[in-house]
């Protein structure tokens, strides 16, 4: 969902002096993610929302069969030492794992990344901050 911080670039005193026309761009653009969104937009959001569930329980899952994978036992004295029938993983198999970019946890990295940098949109660019049908688009797509 959009944050009410989104363009909070544009509330800068100094950008209001420097950039007057790219600070009225943005708050306009803001304007249009402050509106109610459509029946159609809501179940698209619905539906968003479930497959970001989905996409954190696989994460979890993986980060939790690398923190599986890649503890160790130590030997403490007085206690018998169990044997230990574990497959042992290296950090680097694990991180190439999850550096995957066609993998949950880097998904759902991009879209927090780029829900993230909707909050400061330069106002010295000329790339205009998408849209609310691109922005849905968006994160279907990933």
């Amino acid at each position: 969902m959009p944050a009410a911080g989104w363009g909070s670039s544009a509330d800068s005193k100094e950008a209001k002096t420097l950039v007057p026309q790219r600070v009225k761009d943005v708050k306009d653009w803001r304007k249009q993610f402050r509106r109610r969104p459509s029946r159609h937009d809501v179940t698209t959001l619905v539906e968003l929302g479930h497959q970001v569930e989905d996409l954190w329980t696989m994460a979890l899952r993986r980060l939790t069969v690398a923190e599986q994978q890649t503890s160790r036992d130590i030997a403490l004295w007085g206690r018998d030492e169990a044997p230990s029938h574990r497959q042992v993983v290296t950090r680097e198999q694990v991180e190439q794992s999850l550096a995957d970019p066609d993998g949950a946890y880097q998904r759902l990295r991009l879209v927090m990344d780029a829900w993230c940098a909707l909050w400061f949109w330069p106002l010295t660019t000329r790339v205009a901050p998408p849209s609310w049908a691109e922005w849905i688009d968006a994160c279907t797509m990933l």
